[in-house]
C-alpha cells in the first residue's frame, strides 16, 4: 500500500548481518496489526537449490512474519487479555 510504509527504505540493510526487517505499520482500535511489511535484503541472500540453506531462508521468512503479527519487544506492551486489559 503506497504511502503508508514505514520500512525506513533499504537502510535496515546496513548492518553487516542483517538479512531481512520487518514490523507493523497500521493498528485497529485494538491494537492488533492490520498492516506490516517485510523488507528481504537480497544483496546478503544468496538463491540456492541446498535443502538445509533453502529452510533457512524459510525461517528467515517465518520469523520476519512473526514481527509483522505484532511478536516484537515494542508490541508485548499493547497484548491484552480477554477482558480489553494490558497483559503489562
Amino acid at each position: 500500500v503506497q504511502g503508508l510504509s514505514n520500512d525506513g527504505g533499504t537502510d535496515g540493510c546496513a548492518g553487516p548481518t542483517t538479512m531481512a526487517f520487518s514490523g507493523t505499520c497500521q493498528r485497529d482500535q485494538n491494537d492488533r496489526p492490520v498492516l506490516g511489511y517485510v523488507h528481504f535484503c537480497t544483496d546478503k541472500i544468496e538463491p540456492t537449490t541446498d535443502a538445509d540453506l533453502f529452510w533457512e531462508d524459510q525461517a528467515l521468512a517465518t520469523h520476519e512474519m512473526t514481527h509483522v503479527l505484532g511478536f516484537s519487544t515494542t508490541s508485548f506492551s499493547l497484548f491484552r487479555r480477554p477482558d480489553n486489559t494490558p497483559y503489562l
